[in-house]
């Protein structure tokens, strides 16, 4: 269960609108966060927390800085669109905020610059025509919310806490 704040603590899942507005997730389970939650957090830079912290047990603290800051260009497949429809709605709000939605040919020549960052947003079992000598990253929705949460987090200020004695 995921829990969120923006002016106070909610007891009940947030709606969309609400999880856009937080800024810390608190979850019950630090080994079962949603794929929306950690790709809202890495995005967005929002901060992800064991809720067990604020009654001075142990938990983990995650920060993240706000992925949608980074030059990233994107192409989503038909197939990711419908398999994974959270998520999409997720790229949209960053590609409003900074990422790059892009057609296919331009996603190609873009990944050609060797500081761009080029994602290829493909559904799970979708097979891919091989592109010889590219740097895009191709991705299926566990992949791609594994790595904007790898690339974004903050290392220096996420940390495991101790019980309070």
């Amino acid at each position: 269960m995921v829990e969120h704040i923006s002016f106070s603590i909610s007891t009940s899942l947030p709606c969309p609108e609400d999880l856009k507005e937080a800024s810390l997730l608190l979850v019950n389970d630090i080994n079962a966060i949603g794929r929306k939650y950690q790709a809202v957090a890495a995005l967005f830079g929002r901060v992800i927390m064991s809720s067990a912290i604020l009654q001075g047990g142990a938990g983990v603290k995650l920060s993240y800085q706000r992925g949608v800051d980074h030059p990233v260009f994107v192409y989503v497949t038909d197939n990711f669109k419908a398999t994974e429809p959270g998520l999409t709605l997720i790229l949209r709000e960053a590609c409003g905020q900074g990422w790059k939605a892009v057609a296919m040919d331009e996603l190609t020549r873009r990944s050609q610059a060797f500081r761009n960052v080029a994602l290829l947003l493909k559904g799970r079992h979708e097979e891919m025509q091989p592109m010889r000598r590219s740097r895009i990253l191709k991705m299926d929705g566990c992949e791609f919310v594994a790595w904007v949460s790898k690339k974004f987090l903050k290392v220096d200020a996420s940390a495991w806490v101790k019980e309070s004695e």
